[in-house]
C-alpha cells in the first residue's frame, strides 16, 4: 500500500470518533483503541492482507480450495478422501484465526457436504480448536446465491426474489407511466432482482409462467387471462386468432 494512502487511513482511524446510543441518547464521544469500522472503505483490503498467510497455508491441502470476501471465509474439499483434506484444511483455519487473537463462533459456522456418510461423519465430530461440533446444513446462502447440495435446486431464497417481483409489478400495472417507462423499469429493476443467483438454483415453469403472466397484466389496463399458458401455448384454432389479436393490441399500445 502506498505511504501516504496508509498515513491518511491510519489518521482517520485515530481520530474517528465513536458515540454509544441508548434508550435513543447519545452517549460521549471516545476514540476506539483497535477494531475496524463498519463500512469503512479499507476494512476488505485489510482483512484480505491479514488473511493472505492463510490462504498460503490452503495451497499446502491438495484437493482444496479456498474463498475469502470481506470477513466470509469458505473451504471446499472434492476428490478421493475429500474429508480428510477438509478437516486438515478446517483445522488449520481454526488455529489460523486462534493465533490471530479471533475466536470463532461455531453457531454462526457452517459444515455441507453432497453424501450421507460426510454429512454424518460432519455432524458427529467435534473440532480441537473450538471444543465444539459445527452445524451441517443442506442448502445455505452465499454472496446472494442460495446454494444447495439436495437433488433439488428449488431456492426459497429465489421463490422469495420471484415473489417480490410479482408484486412490484401488480403495483406498475396502476402506475401511469408509458409502455417504455415500464420496460425499461422491469428490465433494469424487477428483472434483475428476480434473477439475482438464478446461477444457482432452479426456478419452477409454474412461477416462470406466473411471472410471465405478471409482465403482461403490468401493460394492460384490463386483462382477464391471468395464466401465460394461454398466450405461450395456444392450442390450434380460435386460440391462435386470439394470441395474435392480443400481441397487435400490445404493438399499439406501446406506440
Amino acid at each position: 500500500m502506498p505511504t501516504g494512502v496508509l498515513r491518511a487511513y491510519e489518521a482517520y482511524l485515530e481520530n474517528l470518533k465513536v458515540y454509544n446510543c441508548v434508550a435513543g441518547g447519545m452517549g460521549t464521544p471516545y476514540v476506539r483503541v483497535c477494531g475496524i469500522p463498519q463500512g469503512c472503505p479499507f476494512s476488505m483490503t485489510n482483512v484480505a492482507l491479514i488473511m493472505r498467510p492463510w490462504i498460503k497455508t490452503m495451497r499446502k491441502y491438495a484437493g482444496v480450495t479456498c474463498y475469502i470476501l470481506a470477513d466470509d471465509v469458505l473451504i471446499i474439499g472434492t476428490g478421493m478422501k475429500m474429508l480428510t483434506k477438509f478437516a486438515g484444511a478446517l483445522n488449520a483455519t481454526h488455529s489460523y484465526l486462534h493465533h490471530m487473537g479471533a475466536k470463532v463462533a461455531p453457531d454462526k459456522s457452517y459444515n455441507f457436504a453432497s453424501c450421507i456418510k460426510a454429512k454424518k461423519w460432519l455432524n458427529e465430530t467435534t473440532w480441537k480448536h473450538i471444543d465444539s461440533s459445527i452445524h451441517v446444513i443442506t442448502d445455505f446462502r452465499y454472496l446472494g446465491a442460495h446454494l444447495t447440495t439436495r437433488h433439488a435446486t428449488n431456492s426459497s431464497t429465489l421463490d422469495k426474489r420471484w415473489e417480490e417481483a410479482k408484486q412490484q409489478l401488480r403495483k406498475l400495472r396502476f402506475c401511469p407511466a408509458k409502455a417504455e417507462a415500464k420496460a425499461k423499469l422491469i428490465i433494469s429493476k424487477i428483472y434483475a432482482g428476480a434473477m439475482y443467483g438464478v446461477e444457482a438454483a432452479g426456478v419452477s415453469p409454474a412461477k416462470v409462467a406466473g411471472l410471465i403472466a405478471a409482465v403482461i397484466d403490468a401493460f394492460k389496463s384490463r386483462n382477464n387471462n391471468h395464466t401465460a399458458n394461454h398466450f405461450a401455448q395456444p392450442s390450434p384454432g380460435a386460440k391462435t386468432t386470439s394470441t395474435h389479436r392480443h400481441r397487435c393490441s400490445q404493438e399499439e399500445y406501446c406506440r
